[in-house]
């Protein structure tokens, strides 16, 4: 039971891969509780509920496992099958999408059955499927299904829920996994869960904020797609006051030109002109340092390597902060260019303006850990800049 009396359940949308992770990461504040991977990589298999902490809850961290019923497992292995069945395309055209289809299935039975023989691997999914007579399919599911409750009696017991606890994000993930994640050793649950409940203490958590994360929006993967189906459902009603568009990644924006207004564009471009100088530059006082580093110890004379070297030491700080404040800017710009683009689909759904967080977690992330005020270490943006301080504070208006 939730500590908090009224609730409020926050959606959060993005495409496999978006940094939507990253991103509860920076709001929660309690370590990687959801789990991230890295730029490109999605790692989030199940749908994932985030709330405050329990009225019993004595640990830091606690994380409840739900699974879905029997029949809902029916359901879903059942899916499987006649998705594998009607991938045999005979149009050509079709044919890459039918193999990636059962590729899928394959997939799926072997992250969960593969302790049985006909699941070791792909190619024993696919002899164990393609033998199966034709209008047998049946038989097939119901053969699944039976080794689905085996599979859950002798993981879970009889139990319908799973608690987990932890002091810190990496212990209560570290158990987590069998249910979460794909697995090297030993059978993966994550098809069969319906839903991870996290109680984390957090200052919007704890005003009643919830925040509910789905697998992220991949084609390919339909498995992840029918765990999220039923909770996406609710995810489709846009309020007024009641939607943030988080533009992530910003720390990796690269330089390609964007269409901002005059001003902006004059101001990037000064920015980048500014940046290109003074790396020019540097590459050439380094160049002197060098040969004067060179000339001097042949001479046995090093006065005329302090000069560069001194220079090459101020350049370096001039280069930092120009790349900041040219990096700074085409973040904004780039927010900016996003709120005016999205301005006219969104208004007609939420009947007011609807405002963009540029985040930059790695950048955040520096701040929140500590850094060592070095070249490489330093964030380039203040705490602020990064747009986080601002997000927590637009979802605290929605109480």
């Amino acid at each position: 039971m939730s500590a908090t009396t009224e609730r409020i359940t926050i959606g959060v949308v993005g495409r496999s891969g978006s940094g939507k992770s990253a991103t509860l990461n920076s709001e929660f504040q309690v370590g990687e509780i959801a789990r991230y991977g890295g730029s490109v990589s999605c790692v989030t298999f199940t749908t994932n509920l985030y709330c405050g902490k329990r009225t019993d809850q004595i640990s830091p961290l606690l994380a409840e496992v739900f699974f879905f019923t029997e029949a809902d497992r029916y359901k879903m292995i059942s899916r499987w099958i006649h998705d594998y069945d009607s991938a045999a395309a005979p149009d050509p055209t079709q044919r890459m999408m039918a193999t990636a289809a059962q590729l899928m299935v394959c997939q799926a039975l072997e992250t969960i059955f593969k302790d049985h023989p006909e699941c070791e691997d792909y190619r024993a999914v696919y002899r164990f499927l393609d033998d199966a007579k034709p209008g047998n399919n049946g038989a097939i599911g119901a053969k699944l299904v039976q080794w689905s409750n085996d599979l859950l009696a002798r993981t879970i017991g009889a139990k319908k829920t799973i608690t987990v606890t932890g002091v810190h994000a990496t212990d209560l993930l570290t158990q987590l996994r069998p249910y979460d994640s794909k697995m090297r050793e030993g059978p993966s649950l994550w098809p069969f869960v319906s839903l991870i409940r996290f109680h984390v203490d957090n200052p919007l958590t704890a005003k009643g904020i919830h925040f509910l994360d789905t697998p992220g929006h991949i084609v390919s993967d339909f498995t992840r797609q029918y765990n999220a189906a039923r909770y996406r459902l609710r995810m489709r009603h846009l309020g007024k006051d009641r939607v943030v568009v988080v533009v992530t990644k910003t720390d990796i924006i690269g330089d390609h030109s964007m269409s901002g207004s005059l001003r902006d564009e004059a101001l990037a471009r000064k920015f980048k002109d500014r940046l290109t100088q003074l790396e020019a530059e540097d590459k050439s006082v380094d160049i002197d340092m060098e040969d004067a580093l060179e000339a001097g110890i042949q001479s046995g004379d090093l006065s005329n390597y302090f000069a560069p070297r001194t220079r090459h030491t101020e350049l370096k700080t001039m280069v930092r902060c120009a790349t900041a404040q040219e990096k700074v800017h085409r973040i904004k710009m780039r927010g900016e260019i996003i709120f005016n683009a999205l301005q006219p689909d969104l208004f007609g759904y939420t009947e007011s303006p609807v405002p963009v967080c540029s985040v930059s977690d790695s950048e955040y992330a520096k701040h929140v850990d500590g850094y060592e005020a070095t070249y490489d270490k330093e964030p380039f943006m203040s705490l602020e800049e990064t747009d986080i301080p601002n997000l927590r504070r637009l979802i605290g208006t929605f109480v």
